[in-house]
């Protein structure tokens, strides 16, 4: 029998469920927040993730608030989902890494692989 893909939110709320030792803060929009706030802010490393799956598309006040973040001195990145590899790339599409990483691996592994990113100094971001 073949599974069915996860959407975006439900592998937002497996990462939240499977954090592990990691404090995430789920970010759901409404009308009365600010838009382009990413999915996940993570406290340890002062990091905000946007996730996308395959067929996703980054807004243009996504990418503006990744930005932004990263102007204030946070860890703010786009990770792809596309099949069972992880991609992480900044506002502009700048790759930044390919995490190996299976999908469905618990999200604390995810948050530790994502805290191990790290990028070159002045590269992404977002100047």
């Amino acid at each position: 029998m073949k599974r069915r893909r996860e959407s975006e939110n439900q592998w937002k709320a497996r990462i939240c469920k499977e954090s592990g030792p990691f404090v995430v803060f789920s970010v759901h929009g409404h009308m009365m927040q600010g838009a382009g706030w990413p999915d996940l802010y993570v406290a340890q490393g002062n990091s905000w993730y946007e996730l996308k799956i395959e067929g996703g598309k980054a807004s243009t006040i996504q990418r503006r608030r990744i930005r932004e973040l990263r102007r204030g001195g946070a860890r703010a990145f786009f990770i792809w989902r596309e099949g069972e590899d992880v991609h992480v790339t900044g506002p502009d599409d700048e790759w930044v890494a390919t995490l190996r990483y299976k999908a469905r691996a618990t999200g604390a592994l995810l948050l530790e692989l994502l805290g191990e990113v790290t990028v070159a100094p002045g590269a992404c971001s977002g100047e």
